[in-house]
């Protein structure tokens, strides 16, 4: 394999999934919440009221096959954001659901998640997959579809009932294979404010969330953020800063137990803290990660294998994904530089 640790590399001057670097104002907001539109416990003012009083900027309203009227108490501050999770016909899966941000009207239902999506991005709307890896959405079925702009890689609601709440993987897959698409984490709103059995007290109240940068707190702005990745997504930990400087990637993020670089197969590094210690800055030399010298080199190196003559799509790309020792994650969006087709001519 090359070797990651060379002293100098000439980067791309461009690259996507960077918020850090852009003008604007953090804002924390949910993106997928239902209320008594559908199968939800709080009315939508209720679920507003709730989410502004835990500093929430904006919220995604997104009952099942239905779109909430979007009132809100007098004096209320919070962005409401109209939506639907949108049930789709997809025989290779198990319930999978399309989580539409932005959109007013509901075209259809029960049909397959390419024509879903379709329809989305024609009102202007961001389509996200729902708890992909729940549903059994593998990777190889979202390969397929054609303008999917992101997957929850993370949802509250399927962690706190003990089922498969990560979505990585697949995202890490879709990626590497040249499918640009972001990461977000939701709570996935049922719950009421009610006291819960003591194994579930609030499982899905305000333990994920988007921290979007976007030029002003309107839900136009905030949708075109999510559309262009200038968010990241936690359930608890702090990014602070991405930067590159002197060949390394500098993560700087509130105390955390680990730093994570994933990228292209055969890369990636992470720092973890010392015994006992939290980590705030975390410096990976850029070598380990996927930029497009780095990923011509690995498939050459590997030419001789049996599979790697045939030429491969991927993207050129790193992700940051910190963890606090404990029940916290944090996932910044990739960087990618550009995609390639390998091995080059």
């Amino acid at each position: 394999m090359p070797n990651p640790s060379q002293p100098s590399i000439d980067l791309p001057s461009v690259c996507r999934g960077n918020p850090f670097a852009a003008e604007g104002q953090w804002l924390r907001g949910n993106t997928h919440t239902h209320t008594t539109a559908s199968d939800g416990k709080m009315t939508v003012p209720q679920a507003a009221a709730w989410y502004e009083a835990q500093g929430y900027d904006f919220l995604c309203i997104t009952d099942h096959d239905v779109i909430a009227e979007l009132d809100q108490e007098s004096g209320s501050q919070i962005v409401l954001i109209p939506g639907a999770e949108i049930m789709t016909d997809w025989p290779e899966a198990f319930g999978a659901e399309i989580c539409a941000l932005g959109i007013t009207q509901l075209k259809r239902t029960h049909v397959h998640p390419q024509l879903l999506i379709d329809d989305v991005l024609a009102q202007g709307g961001v389509p996200f997959m729902s708890h992909p890896h729940m549903s059994g959405v593998h990777s190889g079925l979202m390969m397929k579809l054609e303008g999917l702009v992101g997957i929850e890689v993370f949802n509250a609601h399927c962690y706190g009932t003990r089922r498969r709440g990560f979505s990585t993987t697949q995202w890490d897959e879709l990626l590497t294979v040249g499918k640009c698409v972001w990461g977000c984490a939701a709570d996935d709103r049922h719950t009421s404010n009610e006291n819960l059995s003591d194994s579930k007290q609030g499982y899905d109240q305000a333990k994920a969330w988007v921290m979007v940068k976007a030029g002003d707190n309107s839900p136009h702005a905030i949708l075109n953020a999510l559309r262009d990745g200038m968010f990241y997504s936690t359930t608890g930990p702090e990014i602070k800063d991405i930067q590159i400087i002197d060949d390394h990637i500098v993560v700087r993020t509130s105390p955390v137990k680990s730093v994570q670089l994933t990228s292209l197969p055969w890369c990636g590094s992470r720092r973890d803290a010392p015994s006992g210690e939290r980590l705030t800055e975390a410096r990976i030399h850029v070598g380990a990660a996927a930029i497009p010298s780095r990923a011509r080199r690995l498939v050459k190196s590997v030419a001789p294998t049996a599979d790697a003559a045939n030429p491969k799509t991927a993207n050129c790309y790193f992700r940051i994904e910190c963890w606090d020792g404990e029940d916290g994650w944090a996932w910044a969006n990739p960087w990618i530089w550009e995609t390639l087709s390998l091995p080059p001519a």
